[in-house]
């Protein structure tokens, strides 16, 4: 086995790095609220105090409410409707489980927790359906996931964000579908991370921005499939003001790390794409699609990434979006058995003028990788 690493740093700065950002802020400020949480935690923390939060699920049909919820040795069924609490660990067991983990409203994650799926084929679904104070969509996952052996199938994703109708609000931003860790453990495994869709603008307000699919830690072997949130319409104006109603950005796929394991027998497959931008109403434009790897991918196997589209422009519009890149961050090979893999800018939306193709890839990549840049969109008239 021979390694193509590719030793170039993410870019930083320029154009098309604006979809880096969001994602960068968000890791600070969680790692800020983190230092702030502990810092209050040694200010209120007394001898004997619980430091853990319960969680209620309800396994193979009765109810448990604690901060550690088990499973049996058998097939289990493990709902929690409630989502998963910080401190709460769900430890499934051996046998082939079936674990559901939502959470309708408040703009929380719907796990913040522990989820051990262990030994079997397992299937773990964590949702978050619900917006927060700001309008935003809330994560789907902000915990841990841990598939442990056998043939797994893990899926997350995030809330929409708020659509906002006949006010004069922008769309809520989507939220993340992985934020923190999803280790599939050994087996033939099959993860699925997807971001949330900005919301609509109110009237004459922007679409909000589509989240990102993978903001945090994915380490398997098998099947890996990571999606940014589209971005939300533009809102359309009363018919006496003229005003840009542009669409939101689409999210990015990656924006952290995705790692595949090297399985005897087992070609890994790992699809990545940036999120649609908007459409822009009114005099506005469309939204900018999102990139799909901003970020660390290291994969053996065969990787597709492939770079959003830009949003149109509707009626009066102006601009239409441009297309997300394919690759923009540190993309490594480490066997020469990863036939076929590709990277594909985003075409650009319609729009007067249609919106740039995408970059297939703005970095240096393995010559075992095709390129491929996105097409112009249409110039309207």
């Amino acid at each position: 086995m021979s390694a193509f690493p590719v030793p170039f740093p993410s870019p930083s700065s320029g154009p098309d790095s604006r979809f880096r950002r969001r994602g960068r802020a968000r890791r600070a400020a969680v790692a800020a609220g983190a230092v702030l949480a502990t810092a209050c935690a040694l200010v209120v923390a007394v001898p004997g105090a619980a430091s853990a939060a319960s969680s209620v699920c309800v396994v193979n049909g009765s109810e448990v409410r604690s901060e550690t919820i088990n499973g049996t040795i058998g097939n289990d069924r493990i709902i929690c409707d409630e989502g998963v609490a910080l401190g709460t660990t769900i430890n499934a067991g051996a046998g082939n489980d079936f674990i559901s983990v939502r959470r309708l409203g408040g703009g929380v994650a719907a796990n913040s927790g522990t989820i051990n799926a262990g030994p079997g084929n397992d299937r773990v679904s964590v949702r978050s359906l619900g917006t927060g104070d700001n309008r935003a969509g809330a994560d789907g996952n902000n915990g841990t996931i841990n598939g442990d052996t056998g043939n797994d199938d893990i899926r997350v994703s995030a809330a929409n964000g708020l659509s906002e109708g006949q006010s004069d609000l922008p769309g809520g931003t989507g939220g993340d579908g992985n934020n923190a860790t999803i280790d599939g453990g050994g087996g033939n495994d099959t993860i699925t991370a997807t971001g949330g869709n900005g919301g609509f603008g109110g009237q004459g307000k922007a679409g909000g921005a589509g989240g990102v699919g993978n903001d945090g830690n994915i380490i398997s072997a098998g099947t890996i499939i990571v999606t940014g949130g589209a971005g939300g319409m533009g809102g359309y104006s009363p018919s006496s003001r003229r005003v840009d109603s542009d669409g939101g950005e689409g999210g990015i796929g990656n924006d952290h790390t995705i790692s595949t394991r090297l399985e005897p027998g087992l070609n890994n497959r790992v699809t990545v794409t940036g999120g649609r931008g908007g459409e822009g109403t009114s005099t506005g434009e469309g939204g900018n699609g999102g990139d799909a790897n901003d970020e660390n991918l290291t994969f053996t196997g065969t990787v597709t990434l492939q770079g959003g589209r830009g949003g149109d422009t509707l009626e009066n519009g102006s601009d239409g979006g441009n297309g997300g890149n394919g690759n923009d961050g540190p993309l490594t090979i480490v066997d020469e058995l990863s036939f076929n893999s590709t990277t594909t800018g985003g075409n650009g939306g319609n729009g007067r003028p249609g919106g740039k193709g995408g970059r297939g890839s703005r970095t240096d990549v393995s010559p075992l990788v095709t390129v491929v840049n996105g097409s112009p969109g249409i110039t309207l008239p």
